[in-house]
């Protein structure tokens, strides 16, 4: 077989962004969707309705600052509804916020050969993987960037994302009145009220 006849096959990828909070996951999607769009690749972002009041309500939002254009969806449903034959590149913000039917489309996408970057927050307040589709997700992964933080007590590299309340429910949407990263020895699981 020559080089000639060689025929370029598309494949799709799944990039996983994970660590804990403040640790650049958001900041890291938006650089690669930069990229991506430098690249002139068609593509689309996607964040859960409910993370709306973070930063911005239809952009991703980082902590330093970074924005991104994103539609606001509550179910897998509507992502799907958006993705036209066109799309080369689907990034997905705080993907554990949506249901384990996310898993299902993320591997679709990469069957029909798109890249998707995912952001999973991969830990819970107290250390638990964080439920809903993020295990499977890193299960399925192709890449996985493990970002960590910077410890808010001793400056050390930091990998827990700190509870500054005694509120116990998983999901407590917030930023830093919430939350701070902290390394293990200055990370209190059962959360702790804020200074």
């Amino acid at each position: 077989m020559t080089a000639a006849s060689h025929t370029r096959q598309i494949t799709g990828s799944i990039d996983a962004i994970t660590g804990c909070m403040f640790s650049g996951k958001t900041e890291e999607l938006i650089r690669r969707l930069r990229r991506a769009q430098y690249a002139k690749q068609k593509l689309i972002v996607f964040k859960h309705a409910n993370d709306s009041g973070r930063y911005d309500p239809v952009r991703i939002a980082s902590h330093c600052g970074g924005r991104f254009m994103a539609n606001p969806v509550h179910t897998v449903a509507q992502m799907r509804e958006l993705i036209t034959d066109d799309i080369e590149v689907v990034g997905i913000d705080e993907a554990q916020f949506f249901d384990d039917e996310l898993v299902g489309f993320v591997r679709w996408l990469r069957q029909t050969g798109r890249r998707v970057i995912l952001v999973i927050l991969n830990q819970t307040f107290a250390g638990d993987p964080f439920p809903g589709p993020g295990p499977a997700l890193l299960a399925v992964a192709d890449s996985i960037t493990v970002l960590t933080a910077i410890c808010t007590v001793c400056g050390q590299t930091a990998s827990f994302s700190q509870r500054l309340t005694r509120d116990t429910e998983v999901v407590l949407v917030g930023e830093k009145e919430n939350y701070d990263a902290r390394c293990i020895l200055h990370w209190i699981p059962e959360g702790t009220p804020a200074e």
